[in-house]
């Protein structure tokens, strides 16, 4: 809580985690949830299940723009973290790995995963996808003071350590089928 707010304190005067114990990821879309994926009854009848398969995504594929679409996900796991308070002080120190990802598609993409549609013989090109990761290992330290009661003030200093960063602009994506080939081939290019 101190990594949001640095003047919050917690009410015990040591604390500590060990490595990977703090855990945190969120992804988000801006045309579907993971909740009209999760809704699925998994013992419903493989017939039902299948067309109630279908059904979603078809409200999901047709919901989505047509050029812009973004899918975006972040995770974070604490290596090292600990803190303790002396008098109306407190210090607390963290060591955080993060991982950011944004990929933005056209509704295009979907045709590939789209049960409807037979792929089978079919050439499928797919251009501006945009991919971006980033890795990165933070390093923190934080000091809160009371200054009276009901009035703590906090300051957190901050060392971002760079691992990877790729990121593919424009990439332009061919699914090639061979009709006598029960999977599709892959070949694409972008700018990196």
């Amino acid at each position: 809580m101190s990594r949001a707010n640095p003047a919050i304190m917690p009410f015990s005067r040591i604390n500590f985690s060990l490595p990977a114990t703090n855990f945190m990821g969120k992804a988000n879309s801006n045309r579907f949830a993971m909740g009209e994926f999760t809704s699925l009854d998994p013992f419903a009848e493989d017939g039902e299940w299948q067309n109630a398969a279908i059904i979603t995504f078809q409200n999901v594929y047709e919901d989505l723009e047509a050029e812009d679409n973004i899918f975006a996900a972040d995770a974070e796991v604490d290596l090292l973290s600990f803190g303790f308070k002396f008098g109306w002080n407190y210090l607390y120190f963290h060591a955080t790995e993060r991982v950011s990802l944004d990929f933005r598609y056209p509704q295009q993409l979907f045709d590939l995963f789209d049960p409807t549609v037979d792929l089978h013989g079919q050439d499928i090109s797919v251009s501006g996808t945009d991919l971006s990761l980033l890795h990165y290992r933070e390093y923190g330290l934080t000091f809160a003071r009371k200054i009276i009661p009901s009035l703590t003030v906090g300051v957190t200093a901050k060392y971002l350590y760079g691992m990877e960063a790729v990121r593919m602009d424009n990439m332009n994506i061919e699914f090639l089928s061979d009709p006598s080939q029960p999977f599709l081939l892959f070949r694409g290019g972008g700018e990196i």
